[in-house]
């Protein structure tokens, strides 16, 4: 025995030994967290994809007294991971409008914590799914106004005997009434889930009033740049020095 520890002295002397308690206690410590590492290489990985200079189709319908249109503009959620998102709920936080001119800059316009219309799914790994994050319908002359994360209901009444309504007191009524107004603007949504940790997102949105009678309303949908997030950044920091003052 005695002879053995001889031989291993150098190897002692010279750091093998010790070498050797680290590399065991590593393997020890590398065992005891494998599977949390797995579970963190195999999560839920969601992506947000919006084409390139996306507006939202053009479609139309048709009423017995009217031509109707819609545009609805989402975008794609993607579960770019290994395994199920489980109950994705999308909400589009806070909206801010620029201001036109040379400098880019916003104001915080609007707040909401309504879910987005697609939103609130299991998503299994390599699938997609539609989020809605805005809409616009318009029924000949009567328009709806832009609408965030959900679908718009048209009731139709128009002066006739069967219907009982009166001449001159037709008209349509869109449901649920309008968030915003035409403009340029940057939604802050959030996406989360039971285990997905929250992740924000910029996207610009450019809502255009009709231009002709061809063409109508749009709505342009695109991933917010630098300057845009910055300019957002501005925002929140003029906004949170306003509630300090209030406060």
């Amino acid at each position: 025995m005695s002879e053995f520890l001889r031989d291993l002295r150098p190897y002692h002397e010279a750091g093998f030994i010790n070498l050797l308690g680290v590399i065991a206690l590593l393997g020890v410590v590398l065992v005891a967290l494998l599977p949390q590492l797995l579970r963190w290489l195999r999560r839920p990985i969601l992506h947000i994809a919006i084409p390139g200079n996306y507006f939202a189709p053009k479609q139309n319908f048709s009423n017995e007294n009217i031509a109707v249109y819609s545009l609805a503009a989402p975008f794609i959620l993607r579960n770019a991971g290994h395994s199920p998102a489980a109950h994705i709920r999308a909400v589009a936080t806070d909206f801010y409008k620029f201001v036109p001119g040379p400098r880019m800059s916003c104001d915080h316009v609007r707040s909401s914590q309504h879910a987005l219309e697609g939103s609130e799914i299991d998503l299994p790994p390599g699938f997609s799914t539609p989020i809605l994050l805005c809409s616009f319908t318009g029924a000949g002359r009567y328009k709806s106004g832009f609408v965030i994360g959900r679908s718009i209901k048209c009731a139709f009444s128009f002066p006739n005997q069967a219907s009982g309504v009166a001449a001159g007191s037709g008209g349509v009524k869109f449901s649920p009434p309008p968030d915003l107004d035409a403009g340029t603007y940057v939604a802050r949504v959030i996406i989360s889930g039971s285990n997905v940790p929250p992740a924000s997102t910029l996207i610009m949105m450019e809502l255009g009033d009709e231009v002709n009678p061809e063409l109508g309303e749009e709505i342009k949908l695109g991933i917010a740049g630098s300057r845009e997030r910055r300019a957002v950044e501005k925002a929140d920091v003029r906004r949170q020095k306003f509630r300090i003052s209030q406060g």
